[in-house]
């Protein structure tokens, strides 16, 4: 199990966490002998929690297995392309809204800029 941890560790792999059971795995029919265990999971790398922002993973109900399955439910982060145009520093309030956005920083900061630039481009 060591050399299992220190392969995740080395990938740079962190668990997922999960929704439901607390187990993945039960086996025995008695209460003399049934073992339950979290045996499967899932792991990411920081690449993949940039791209997935939004996850969840389930256990869920075992059927015919000894094992429940896993369903990884994610959408994929919007990403906008900006693309600056010199020709915006020569609007007035270009600084100043930069200066807002940066400050602010709610929201995509390059989504912010996009949507204003593109309403001095009209």
């Amino acid at each position: 199990m060591r050399n299992f941890r220190n392969a995740l560790d080395d990938c740079e792999l962190s668990d997922l966490g999960y929704n439901g059971n607390w187990y993945t795995w039960k086996w025995g029919r008695t209460t003399a002998n049934y073992i339950r265990a979290r045996l499967d999971r899932g792991v990411v790398n920081s690449a993949w929690e940039c791209l997935f922002l939004d996850y969840r993973l389930d256990h869920l109900p075992h059927l015919f297995s000894d094992h429940c399955p896993l369903l990884n439910t994610c959408q994929p982060q919007q990403f906008w392309h900006f693309r600056f145009e010199a020709s915006w520093l020569l609007e007035s309030s270009c600084e100043v809204k930069v200066k807002q956005l940066w400050t602010s920083f709610t929201g995509s900061f390059s989504l912010g800029l996009d949507r204003w630039f593109r309403k001095i481009r009209r």
